[in-house]
């Protein structure tokens, strides 16, 4: 009975996975106008980030993601998350392919001498575009910068969620 309940219990959870995703996929609509920059942080040091902003009058909920990985392969579900109404930022991490910096993974993400994380926040908690209402998406390298930030006392991010 308890393998019973337990292969249930993943079957849920990999057709939520899949509910998930699909939402995403059957929400892609126009595509999104993708402006880059290079951010700024509290040590000059300049990171290469992407943001979306859903079309319409603002301002929006936003989701960010700091990745190791390549911002450019986010790009694909920009037209997904705009147009279910929320603005996507998403930033290489510190000496990772765009951005500037010498690439220490992880060690940036939020507190001690490098803020990347929290300064990251504060940019996106000041554009007119944002409503102050800030998630974080992803796994694996993407969640363990959310950890960062999490504990760089910045309350403008509400809560990380795993893909």
């Amino acid at each position: 009975m308890k393998l019973y309940k337990r292969h249930t219990a993943l079957i849920w959870l990999v057709a939520g996975l899949f509910l998930s995703m699909y939402t995403l996929v059957c929400a892609m609509g126009k595509a999104t106008q993708k402006h880059t920059i290079l951010l700024p942080m509290t040590d000059k040091v300049k990171l290469a980030t992407d943001y979306y902003v859903p079309e319409g009058t603002g301002p929006f909920p936003v989701i960010l993601v700091r990745t190791t990985y390549d911002k450019n392969g986010m790009s694909g579900i920009a037209d997904g998350v705009t147009k279910l109404g929320y603005a996507l930022v998403v930033q290489d991490t510190r000496g990772r392919f765009a951005s500037e910096g010498e690439n220490l993974p992880f060690v940036g993400d939020a507190w001690g001498k490098l803020n990347d994380g929290y300064d990251t926040l504060e940019w996106i908690a000041a554009q007119p575009w944002c409503n102050g209402k800030i998630g974080t998406w992803g796994g694996s390298a993407l969640g363990i910068t959310q950890l960062g930030e999490a504990g760089s006392g910045n309350f403008h991010r509400v809560t990380p969620r795993e893909p």
